[in-house]
């Protein structure tokens, strides 16, 4: 059977992966910080192949916990989820340097200190896939509009690392994705966004699946189609 690791996987996306992992018939390790209160994942442990993972990403010593906790065991998909919008520190004149810390701690740093804790689960794997959900406003070509500045900021610097690390891995045969998932209706894209999480989610298994060596630490929307850097 092959494994999961969804980071933020109490809500929104990390919840919808959740789901659709189990419906494939992988076996879920669904992360977040507290999942004694998170009742749906608590629910879907009930009837599927799902392990409930203690992890508060801006917690080193839980991030290197839990690489010693999983050690010897596989992880296909390693799912960088969990994220953090920062509006509080998005315009000129809002800015701060603890808002700013905050941003940077969940979307940057904690994704390359769970490859870093994780990279050699994911080499044991069969699928050996990292992703790291990011979003298209870190594209500095498509930048039109500014504003946004963590946010930007954070994602571009995590897709920067998934390419570092697509290519320190590949001699493992270990492959990366950064996805933009499109403007979705979760708490962070609002009601009004265009996509649903089950389409985002369904997409960006589809480009987790599909990924070669030769296209690893590429850059894509959740359509597989190419975003420029």
């Amino acid at each position: 059977m092959s494994t999961v690791l969804i980071t933020g996987a109490n809500r929104g996306l990390g919840l919808e992966f959740v789901r659709q992992y189990l419906d494939k018939g992988w076996k879920v390790l669904a992360a977040c910080r507290a999942p004694q209160q998170a009742s749906e994942l608590i629910a879907l442990s009930n009837v599927g192949h799902v392990e409930l993972v203690k992890l508060d990403v801006t917690c080193e010593k839980d991030i290197n916990e839990l690489g010693k906790t999983l050690e010897g065991r596989a992880i296909d998909h390693l799912i960088l989820n969990a994220g953090v919008l920062g509006d509080d520190c998005a315009k000129l004149g809002e800015m701060t340097q603890s808002k700013w810390l905050e941003v940077l701690n969940v979307n940057t740093v904690a994704p390359a200190l769970l490859i870093q804790a994780l990279r050699e689960n994911v080499a044991a794997s069969a699928h050996k896939t990292i992703v790291g959900i990011s979003t298209r406003v870190a594209s500095i070509g498509d930048n039109g509009s500014g504003n946004m500045y963590s946010y930007r900021t954070s994602k571009a610097a995590l897709n920067q690392i998934l390419v570092s690390a697509a290519k320190n891995l590949v001699e493992q045969g270990v492959k990366t994705v950064a996805v933009h998932p499109g403007w979705v209706q979760t708490d962070m894209g609002g009601k009004d966004a265009t996509f649903t999480p089950q389409e985002s989610v369904a997409g960006i298994i589809n480009v987790a699946e599909s990924m070669t060596l030769e296209t690893s630490g590429s850059f894509r929307v959740f359509d597989g189609s190419v975003i420029e850097w």
